[in-house]
């Protein structure tokens, strides 16, 4: 389960030292360990979470991991339909902090202020 949300995380790895026993969570988190050993050291890894280990006479019924910090140093916005860089964008560029974001708008925003320092949007023409 997610530490701070409280709900469950599907698709976390989860496997042995040998990496020979290997099952991950399903849609509603659980995972079944019975095909670990009581005394084998039991690892669960997610992208978007903090590993986790323990041996599994130690593993509680219910496993919370930690979200990972994640910080992006900007970010790139634009309209086109294939991969730019800001060089390449053709139209003008406007880079805005995230400080400024948060005091223009944020109910318009909600997640952008979390992200990093500096943004970058391409004008509409």
């Amino acid at each position: 389960m997610d530490q701070t949300s409280m709900s469950p995380i599907p698709g976390v790895a989860v496997y042995n030292s040998a990496r020979n026993k290997i099952t991950s969570s399903d849609f509603d988190g659980k995972v079944s360990l019975s095909k670990f050993l009581d005394d084998e050291l039991i690892f669960f890894q997610h992208i978007s979470f903090l590993n986790f280990s323990a041996l599994k006479k130690d593993i509680p019924s219910r496993v919370f991991l930690r979200p990972k910090e994640l910080a992006l140093d900007e970010v790139v916005i634009s309209a086109s339909k294939f991969k730019q860089s800001e060089k390449e964008v053709p139209q003008s560029i406007i880079s805005i902090r995230s400080e400024d974001i948060l005091l223009s708008n944020p109910q318009r925003v909600p997640i952008c202020y979390r992200i990093a320092d500096r943004f970058l949007f391409r004008k509409a023409s």
